[in-house]
């Protein structure tokens, strides 16, 4: 397989654990801070914009997040949304560049996903779960 091909097939599994594990990801990236408890977006520069969303889904959130949570969190949502655009954009990129998936480079990337989706389940269990947090499963 290319190394083209291998990248397809990470990006591939990289799309499926995000889909699934994205907010697992953030959480530890933000050092094990939970994202209601982010409140304002440090570091950047603010601008208040109006948006209309549906109010059934705004009010839940807002129950989700508490006081001060709702900017943080859609925030998050399009930054996240943006980050699934670039890589459908890479992917896509890819594609074009060394054509379409094999079956054996799909069953290869499904392999992986199902490996990253028992890392972070067992991740998730805790201590004892028999996960150092060293092994995490890396392409290629």
């Amino acid at each position: 397989m290319s190394r083209g091909q291998e990248w397809e097939a990470f990006m591939a599994g990289a799309m499926a654990v995000l889909d699934r594990y994205g907010g697992l990801i953030d959480e530890l990236e933000r050092g094990g801070r939970a994202l209601s408890r982010v409140g304002m977006v440090s570091g950047m520069a603010t601008k208040k914009y109006t948006v209309t969303l549906p109010e059934e889904l705004a009010e839940e959130i807002r129950r989700e997040v508490g006081p001060g949570g709702f900017s943080a969190y859609v925030t998050h949502a399009i930054e996240r949304q943006r980050e699934r655009d670039r890589l459908g954009e890479l992917v896509a990129w890819m594609q074009e560049e060394g054509g379409p998936l094999t079956g054996e480079e799909m069953a290869e990337a499904e392999a992986e996903r199902r490996e990253l989706e028992r890392y972070f389940a067992e991740r998730e269990a805790g201590p004892g779960s028999g996960n150092s947090g060293s092994d995490l499963p890396m392409a290629g």
